[in-house]
């Protein structure tokens, strides 16, 4: 409400953050047939570049629907990367794997728990 009222009253104003999970429910049933296609590394930096997009443009916005743009880009691009996990198994050699999870996981204990509050 508080953002609705920044940039102006628009009805769509619900659609901020349920574009986000739907273009992310979405791409996640197809992001590994993709990553698949086109390879992990690539898919990975393409989405990561999407989420960027989303976020300046989500920065700049100047009207609900661009932030309902933004929020569908960085939807798109957030489905690449909460597959890390698959990125382990395809980087780091099986003798370092259990240690690479564990450092992945063991960095975002912390910042899960603080992710409420930010």
């Amino acid at each position: 409400s508080n953002i609705n009222q920044d940039i102006g009253p628009d009805p769509n104003y619900v659609w901020i953050s349920l574009s986000n999970n739907l273009t992310q429910a979405v791409m996640l049933t197809i992001a590994g047939r993709l990553s698949d296609l086109f390879g992990r590394r690539y898919c990975q930096i393409g989405g990561t570049a999407l989420a960027l997009i989303g976020c300046i443009v989500g920065a700049a916005a100047s009207s609900i629907n661009m932030l309902i743009g933004a929020n569908v880009l960085i939807g798109l691009g957030s489905s690449t990367q909460v597959s890390f996990p698959y990125l382990i198994a395809e980087i780091v050699p099986m003798k370092n794997r259990y240690m690479a999870s564990i450092y992945i996981y063991a960095l975002l204990i912390p910042v899960s728990g603080v992710s409420s509050i930010v």
